[in-house]
């Protein structure tokens, strides 16, 4: 007998002693599913562009979605009481743990939807929670550039401070004070209203000018980038070769160990996996390329993590300089072994922020117009550049709002703020995709 389908209920009844193969039985379910997503007030068909992103792109973008660097991730160390034992065992269990899972199902859900984390939450959960969770992510997407604003200002007010081209002055009430990338409060630095401006101006347009040419143009960028932010470190390990203490990796701390701010900055770190989703239908082989890419970025992450922190730790003799390096830590060192290297690897911070700024463009204003085809969003914030096909409107939106939110805000209430959007985002996207299994 062959299966027999209930249209009102979508419940699928087959006979056990039924010859159908199990292929027949998952494909009957697939069709059943597609019923059920179809019959839902969607667009029926993806994007009709053309994929353009093959797997070293959309792998370097994956990165930049993740991290800019291992800046920010130097509160760890301190954070684990200058025990580099304990700041890459955590790190290890945490990429396991909360990086891996996450890679796993984004990578699943990306490569079977391909309208990225709306489309998810959306199929998965229903369109009214769809619709709420797409204006929470485009809260997020705007707060979020002023963040990296924020930190493009800071490791450049630290630049030219060292360089002595910005003039000391009192501190006043005008003064700037933003955050490292691990959410925490970072030292002030004493800079004039319009010298703030000129720098969040300066950002801003460095980000939108590629993402207006279009995502062929952002994924060469993001390459590049990416060989420029590692490039140092590469250099930094093999120069201090004869100076690397592998004792380190067994010792223990030195100081208290501060549990909750180390397995917060590792989470903070570890995060951002669903953003590639809203490029999956750019990759050229969706069912390689995204696996690849999301694989290749956790690689390349974890490493551009550990690695600077084991030479700098093997460079900085006391677990003291650790504590108290801040986020100076890997400049500090990368000084001992040059003195002008400090200043490539404050360089190499800009640049950082630079990717992160750029890639998160990209991927949170591919979020909205998707999110404008569901009537979530006003149709005229998926307008798209007619040669580029980039979403201008959205981009012109994010960076304004995001350079003015640098400029005038209060930085701990917006990181606060962020934080909590995006952990009730990745909680209704890991629903969705228990949801979708269910189904």
């Amino acid at each position: 007998p062959s299966p027999r389908i209930e249209d009102s209920t979508h419940v699928l009844v087959t006979d056990p002693s039924s010859s159908e193969t199990t292929e027949e039985h998952h494909e009957t379910e697939s069709l059943l599913l597609k019923d059920s997503y179809q019959s839902l007030p969607l667009p029926a068909s993806g994007p009709s562009r053309s994929a353009t992103l093959p797997w070293w792109q959309l792998a370097g973008i994956c990165y930049f979605c993740l991290g800019g660097g291992p800046f920010g991730f130097e509160a760890s160390v301190a954070a684990s009481g200058g025990s580099l034992a304990i700041c890459l065992g955590a790190l290890t269990l945490m990429a396991v743990l909360w990086a891996m899972p996450q890679a796993l199902y984004i990578s699943e859900l990306s490569t079977r939807y391909q309208r990225g984390f709306n489309e998810w939450v959306t199929v998965g959960l229903s369109p009214a929670v769809g619709m709420a969770h797409s204006l929470i992510r485009t809260l997020f997407h705007l707060l979020t550039n002023g963040v990296y604003a924020a930190l493009f200002v800071h490791y450049g007010s630290k630049l030219l401070l060292s360089f002595s081209l910005l003039a000391s002055s009192p501190l006043d009430a005008s003064a700037d004070s933003s955050f490292s990338s691990s959410g925490d409060a970072i030292i002030v630095h004493e800079t004039t209203w319009w010298q703030r401006s000129i720098c969040l101006i300066l950002f801003e347009a460095i980000i939108l000018v590629p993402n207006l040419c279009g995502l062929k143009l952002v994924g060469k960028a993001s390459v590049a980038l990416l060989l420029l932010v590692l490039s140092p470190f590469v250099v930094m390990l093999f120069w201090s070769i004869p100076r690397l203490r592998p004792s380190l990796l067994i010792g223990g701390p030195s100081f208290h160990v501060d549990w909750s701010l180390l397995v917060s900055v590792l989470m903070f770190n570890l995060m951002g996996w669903d953003f590639v989703g809203n490029l999956s239908s750019q990759a050229k082989k969706p069912q390689r390329d995204i696996p690849l890419a999301l694989a290749i970025a956790m690689v390349l992450l974890c490493a551009t993590y550990a690695v600077p922190t084991f030479v700098s730790s093997s460079l900085l003799q006391s677990p003291e300089s650790l504590v108290t390096a801040g986020d100076s830590l890997f400049s500090t060192a990368a000084g001992l072994l040059w003195a002008p290297f400090q200043y490539i690897v404050s360089v190499t911070a800009l640049i950082g922020v630079l990717g992160l700024g750029c890639t998160f463009l990209t991927t949170s204003s591919e979020a909205s117009a998707l999110a404008t085809s569901y009537n979530y969003l006003p149709k005229f914030i998926g307008s798209r550049a007619p040669k580029t096909d980039a979403p201008w409107v959205f981009m012109l939106i994010e960076v304004g709002v995001g350079g003015i939110a640098a400029l005038l805000a209060n930085f701990e209430q917006i990181v606060e703020l962020m934080s909590w959007l995006f952990c009730f985002s990745t909680f209704l996207i890991a629903v969705s995709f228990i949801a979708l299994r269910w189904k």
